[in-house]
């Protein structure tokens, strides 16, 4: 027997979306051409998302290596973000930000029935 129906994983899903108050572009990454040429992002369409910033805690990345994860940004299950890949906080409570946020992605997402988690690091530009 299974823990959720497909109904309770489709309601919690989207009560999870409604709640979501935030807006985010994912910046896929596309590889440099050329010898000593930054990598490129491209951005993708807004999507809901729910910030929130964090009290820098530490993170295993794998390989033994440590980072600090600046935020946590909580995405619908649907979406899918890769390692490689930047995210770009545009709005905050319904509210386009003056300046957008801009951050890596460490560690591994955690994934939950109705959302994904993942942490972030911020870019300085």
């Amino acid at each position: 027997m299974d823990a959720f129906s497909t109904a309770e994983i489709a309601a919690m899903r989207d009560a999870q979306e409604a709640a979501m108050q935030d807006e985010y572009q994912r910046l896929v990454w596309t590889e440099a051409v050329g010898f000593g040429t930054n990598p490129t992002y491209v951005a993708a369409a807004a999507r809901p998302c729910g910030y929130k910033p964090t009290s820098r805690s530490e993170v295993e990345t794998g390989n033994s290596q440590r980072a600090t994860a600046d935020a946590e940004l909580r995405v619908p299950v649907t979406d899918t973000i890769n390692r490689t890949d930047r995210v770009r906080i545009t709005k905050r409570f319904g509210t386009a930000l003056a300046t957008p946020l801009e951050f890596d992605i460490i560690g591994i997402a955690r994934q939950g029935v109705s959302g994904s988690v993942y942490l972030l690091k911020e870019v300085t530009l």
